[in-house]
């Protein structure tokens, strides 16, 4: 099997941000219990693992694990064993992208995020950075794609846009490759994420926040040299390599529906997208469904 071998700049490490997009604080109330919640304003689910140093005067109940999804959410509310004394208590936390827990769904079936209207290649590309490291959880190929300027890039399956970047690179004697470039990241319901990458910055089709379907227009392809148009999409989830403390994420090749039946991609191997009501539809709900067909 041919691989197409692809530097570290070109892949999205997700887990790398210079904003802090999530705290979690505390406070006591009139009738001494303490509560302690979260307030998250990135748009994507978030794992929180919270380490309590000193608990006096109160019992806690679970392993500290929490998933928040929405903005503001309740962790914990520590009650006085004696109601006429104080809690005492410190703590710390550590946070992490996604619901580690979870386990993604690996017989989804995924729509092929190209036109219907044409045949699309698919090759494997590696990412250099794990091939040095020989890391076998993430040693799985993405695919890349060869593709036109004017090729619609769609969303493989229903989820929430949760990231768009936009990487600057600087050309080099040892790679070339073009000054930005845009990536995109959907967060589905089973903890899984796609990674739309090497996107047209100028003309990206989705805003941070909004549910995307199937049928939904991410933006367009781009370019590493101004001549040679190219599209990567990958699937990963986030695992625990030590629980509470640290994660990775792993790829892994999904399914897709084809007009060669539903199969995973080869190598070399020309697919055209199939697009049906039951593939666009399947994760909707029952609102969702009647919008979009009275569209």
């Amino acid at each position: 099997m041919k691989w197409i071998f692809a530097f570290v700049a070109l892949m999205l490490s997700f887990s790398a941000s210079s904003q802090n997009p999530f705290e979690v604080k505390s406070e006591r109330m009139e009738d001494k219990s303490v509560r302690i919640w979260a307030e998250k304003s990135f748009a994507g689910k978030i794992t929180v693992a919270l380490t309590f140093k000193k608990l006096e005067n109160t019992s806690l109940y679970g392993d500290g694990i929490y998933t928040v999804g929405s903005a503001n959410l309740n962790l914990e509310r520590l009650r006085p064993i004696d109601a006429d004394s104080h809690i005492g208590y410190s703590y710390s936390y550590r946070w992490f992208y996604g619901d580690v827990e979870a386990e993604p769904d690996t017989t989804f079936v995924y729509r092929l995020p190209v036109s219907t209207q044409k045949l699309t290649n698919r090759r494997n590309v590696v990412d250099m950075y794990d091939l040095y490291l020989k890391n076998e959880n993430r040693l799985i190929s993405s695919s890349v794609f060869d593709a036109e300027p004017t090729d619609t890039i769609y969303a493989a399956r229903k989820g929430v846009v949760v990231r768009i970047e936009t990487q600057t690179t600087e050309q080099s004697k040892s790679l070339i490759s073009t000054t930005e470039r845009a990536y995109v990241t959907v967060e589905h319901a089973d903890g899984s994420y796609a990674f739309y990458k090497m996107l047209n910055p100028n003309a990206i089709l989705v805003e941070v926040g909004q549910t995307v379907y199937p049928d939904t227009p991410i933006g367009f392809p781009w370019s590493f040299e101004g001549e040679r148009y190219l599209f990567f999409f990958e699937v990963c989830d986030y695992v625990w390599t030590e629980r509470g403390v640290k994660t990775e994420y792993q790829r892994f090749i999904p399914l897709f529906k084809t007009d060669l039946g539903v199969t995973h991609l080869r190598h070399g191997v020309e697919y055209r997208a199939v697009v049906d009501d039951e593939l666009v539809e399947r994760e909707m709900t029952s609102r969702e469904k009647k919008r979009r067909r009275r569209q």
